[in-house]
């Protein structure tokens, strides 16, 4: 029997299961910047803390060098920041997707809302969309914590380098 409520469904799940596919390989690809963006961050800092010779701290005055280091580091810090929640978000679509379609396989929804309603900008089915607020916002805050509390002290050590040569 297949009939308009069995496409329904098999369009609802394909749906589901696209989503679910684009968005773990979106985190994917959030996290690699994220995290690419921070080790490149690290060595760079890095090499010029512990170079001898600091002569490239002293090719503008101090507080001119201070200003663009600063400068730097926020621009630093707003990438990695932004790729992370990015990478968060797409947990988040990534967990939804994963529930509905673990529910689906034991008992089917008798109903589902499929009108488009506005989420982060973003225009999901009304039934998706229920499942993302059932969802916890806050996602694996630990890795994104450790990142930029690492960065933050990195950032502190450059300073203070460049203030006392």
């Amino acid at each position: 029997m297949n009939g308009p409520a069995d496409e329904h469904r098999n369009n609802a799940h394909e749906y589901i299961s696209t989503l679910r596919q684009h968005f773990a390989t979106y985190h994917d690809h959030k996290e690699q910047m994220s995290f690419g963006a921070t080790a490149l961050y690290l060595t760079g800092v890095t090499a010029l803390v512990i170079q001898s010779d600091t002569a490239w701290a002293k090719v503008l005055p101090c507080w001119a060098t201070i200003l663009l280091a600063v400068m730097f580091i926020i621009i630093a810090v707003a990438f990695i920041s932004w790729q992370l929640s990015m990478r968060a978000f797409a947990a988040r679509i990534v967990e939804a997707s994963t529930n509905l379609t673990t529910r689906w396989l034991h008992q089917w929804p008798s109903e589902l809302d499929t009108t488009p309603v506005p989420y982060e900008g973003k225009l999901f089915p009304k039934f998706f969309v229920g499942e993302l607020r059932s969802v916890s916002t806050r996602g694996p805050m630990v890795p994104s914590i450790i990142t930029l509390i690492t960065v933050g002290i990195w950032s502190v050590l450059l300073i203070l380098r460049i203030a006392y040569p």
